[in-house]
Order: C-alpha cells, then sequence, then structure tokens
C-alpha cells in the first residue's frame, strides 16, 4: 500500500510486453490512505491487473502463431503458382481470409455439417433426358445468377446454395433475378432440419420454401452471418417453390441439369479449394471427403 507522498510507481512493476514495434507497461497505482477494509477491493484489482496482463500474452501469442501459419500457407501458394506458370497445375491460389486458419479452424467455422448416417435421396431424381447439351454454359449471361456472397463465418453455405438454386430457377420462369435471403433460411427452417450456422441441407431448405409459402428478399431481410429469431414477413416474399428433385449422383446427369435447367444446388468437400483463384480444378487432383461438406 502506497503512504502518502510516496511514488505511484511500484517497486516490483510487472515487466514490460514488447508487442506491435512499441512496448505497453501493465501496473496499477493503489490510491493513497487505503484502509484494511479494502483488502479484498486490493485483492480484485491485483486479480484483475494479473488477468490483463495473461490475456494480452496469449493474444500476442496467438498473433505469433497466426502469423507463421500464414506465412506457412504463403509458400504453398507460391510454391504451387510456380508449378502451374510451368504446367503441372491447372489453377492458380492466392492467399486470402482463410491463410492464418488451421485446416480445423476452418471446418468448424464453416463447414460444421456431415452427412448423417443413412441418408437416402428423397423424392425421385430428376427424370433425364437423351437431349444433347453444350460442353459449357454461362448462366449469368441469361441473367440467372446474383452477385457473389460471402458466408462469412456462419456455417450457412447451404442457405446460400438454395437461395441461389431459387433465384436461378425464378429468374428462368417469371422473367426476374432478386436477391433472395439465406438469413431467412438460417433463421427459420430448423423444423425442417436445418441447424442454422451449424450446418443444413440445400432439400431442406427447399422444403422450408414450400411449407412456408414463399421466402423474403434479402433486401427486406439481410445477412447477418448468425443465428437469429425468424421474422419472415410475407409482405416482403419475393419467390416460392412447389417442389424439388434430386439429380442422380454422377457427373452425365448434373451436365444435364445444369444445361438444361439451370444453376444447381450442390454440396461439395471445398476444403483443399481454400485458396483457390483461378483457372480449372479437375477432379483426379481433388482429395475426396465424402463425409464434410461446406
Amino acid at each position: 500500500m502506497r503512504k502518502k507522498g510516496e511514488s505511484c510507481k511500484p517497486k516490483n512493476p510487472i515487466p514490460t510486453v514488447k508487442y506491435g514495434g512499441g512496448s505497453i507497461m501493465l501496473w496499477g497505482c493503489f490510491a493513497a490512505g487505503m484502509t484494511g477494509a479494502h483488502h479484498k477491493i486490493d485483492d480484485i484489482k491485483i486479480e484483475r491487473k494479473y488477468w490483463i496482463h495473461v490475456s494480452f500474452y496469449k493474444v500476442y501469442v496467438e498473433e505469433l502463431g497466426r502469423r507463421g501459419l500464414w506465412e506457412k500457407n504463403l509458400n504453398h501458394v507460391n510454391h504451387h503458382n510456380l508449378e502451374a506458370s510451368l504446367g503441372r497445375h491447372t489453377y492458380t491460389l492466392a492467399v486470402n481470409h482463410l491463410s492464418d486458419l488451421t485446416e480445423p479452424d476452418m471446418l468448424q467455422m464453416v463447414a460444421p455439417l456431415k452427412l448423417p448416417e443413412g441418408f437416402k435421396i428423397t423424392p425421385t431424381p430428376h427424370e433425364e433426358t437423351d437431349v444433347a447439351v453444350p460442353d459449357s454454359v454461362d448462366w449469368s449471361q441469361f441473367g440467372y445468377v446474383t452477385s457473389v456472397k460471402n458466408q462469412g463465418s456462419c456455417g450457412s453455405c447451404w442457405a446460400f446454395s438454395s437461395a441461389g438454386a431459387l433465384e436461378g430457377l425464378w429468374a428462368k420462369t417469371k422473367g426476374k433475378l432478386v436477391n433472395l435471403s439465406p438469413q431467412n433460411l438460417v433463421d427459420c427452417s430448423q423444423s425442417f432440419g436445418t441447424s442454422g450456422c451449424g450446418g443444413g441441407w440445400p432439400h431442406n431448405a427447399f422444403k422450408y420454401v414450400i411449407g412456408n409459402h414463399g421466402i423474403d428478399s434479402e433486401v427486406f431481410y439481410p445477412y447477418e452471418g448468425r443465428d437469429g429469431s425468424c421474422h419472415y414477413n410475407p409482405q416482403y416474399r419475393a419467390a416460392g417453390a412447389s417442389s424439388y428433385r434430386f439429380v442422380s449422383p454422377n457427373e452425365q446427369s448434373l451436365k444435364l441439369a445444369v444445361a438444361t435447367i439451370g444453376p444447381i444446388s450442390v454440396a461439395i468437400d471445398a476444403t483443399d479449394l481454400s485458396y483457390y483463384r483461378s483457372g480449372e480444378r479437375r477432379k483426379n487432383t481433388v482429395v475426396c471427403r465424402p463425409k464434410r461438406d461446406i
């Protein structure tokens, strides 16, 4: 305890922490004239001072670890792109907002969902025909695709995927492209089998839109990137659906559906595409992890 007239600086201050090119001295100064009745308050202040010091140290260590991870991934990206320039790969990579995350971090943040046991494709798959289809089609040139979205740290890929498929089909059948609300699906479709930011499946999102008789627009139900209470308003209904179909699980069926229907909702393991930038990622270079979804 400091006596009257003594310096406020403690005799044994907490060591200086070096951080970001500067330093911070973490120590407190107790008021003069405190009596023994305030010892518990002093103890609380000391504990708080210690907690601040430890918390700051943990942040500093975390920063160092993330920096090291980012540099490691940067080296991986540069090495891959060098090989791509030599013709060894058909696609390029780039660092991004995921570059300081470990794979478990990434999966926990954006891909918490696993394929459930006994998963079955119902109702019946989409009927296929022998119609000739082009090798490629860009539905954005037809006005069926909205702008690129970012799910953030919420595991809502399923909501964006299903909303995108609905946007395309609505534009194709109604002649009007509108941004639908993934947040509406995140907040309101749990009773149909989804888990909000904890993951979900597009077909359950379609069930919700059918049972709810609609989905709101992004304008009136904006994305927040977190679980929230449902506040769907039929006044702002922007689209609806009456049925859905599964595409048979093979590339030829998917090609036919994409070419003849429009944008299709798919679930893929994109763990190995985390740093993808451009080019074609061919199937023989993708590591398949069928129980993960991004």
